[in-house]
């Protein structure tokens, strides 16, 4: 500090903040926010007593993130430690993707190719800026969306729809059978998720056609406001259906 010169500063200290609780709320309030929708903030334990020879190895071998000025000192002794991390938590949670957020050069090309030799069944994104980041998870949101989409246009889903009492088919005496199809998917929101499902509300448009007895058929296209869960077997039940455009019915007649 002597050898620097500032025009002016001050310090002061509010002694009635309890500083470490107050950040630790701070935190608390921080990961609530970001907690919604399919979002599920956990915090990244710090690597065990497992991952100590390896860091060793690292750091006398100068491998990155260990660098140093022309890889002669141990410097990045905490980017190796979170990098150990990173490696450890993978191989727990299986199937993952992962972003690392990062401006550091230290991680880069060499341990991407780490990470994929260490861990095959996962894959790891490193992204330098938040323009990267957004990329990708925009890139993911559309990969969860087809998945949910390609269900939604088979069987299954409109097996379901016709087979559970809903409400939206109708019944009758000179109705022989009845098939659904899919016109439209409006609007796909994700409401709620938990380690065994994830919880959708979808808003489409179906039409019913209703074959008779007497060979005739007849047929009804609604909008409706579908409540779908995916169970961690990546299953899909729908779990309720209505009519949206009741109100709409009611008030033209």
């Amino acid at each position: 500090i002597s050898k620097k010169r500032f025009p002016e500063y001050s310090i002061q200290e509010n002694p009635d903040i309890n500083y470490p609780e107050y950040i630790k709320n701070k935190l608390t309030e921080y990961k609530k926010e970001i907690s919604v929708g399919l979002n599920k903030v956990i915090e990244l334990p710090i690597a065990s007593n497992n991952r100590f020879e390896s860091i060793i190895n690292r750091a006398f071998s100068k491998l990155p993130p260990f660098e140093g000025k022309d890889k002669k000192s141990d410097k990045g002794f905490k980017d190796a430690l979170l990098w150990e991390s990173i490696l450890e938590f993978s191989l727990t949670h299986r199937n993952s993707k992962i972003i690392y957020y990062s401006k550091d050069n230290a991680f880069g090309e060499f341990l991407l190719n780490e990470f994929a030799e260490n861990v095959s069944d996962s894959s790891l994104f490193i992204c330098k800026n938040e323009s990267e980041v957004k990329v990708q998870l925009e890139a993911w949101a559309k990969e969860i969306d087809k998945e949910i989409i390609d269900w939604l246009n088979s069987g299954d889903f409109l097996v379901q729809i016709i087979d559970r009492n809903f409400g939206l088919v109708e019944k009758g005496r000179l109705i022989t059978s009845t098939t659904a199809h899919l016109i439209s998917i409006d609007n796909i929101e994700s409401l709620n998720s938990d380690e065994n499902a994830i919880e959708y509300y979808i808003e489409a448009v179906l039409q019913f056609i209703y074959e008779l007895k007497d060979g005739g058929k007849t047929q009804d296209t609604i909008n409706v406001g579908i409540n779908v869960k995916m169970l961690d077997d990546a299953t899909y039940s729908v779990e309720d259906a209505y009519r949206t455009d009741e109100d709409e019915t009611e008030s033209e007649s």
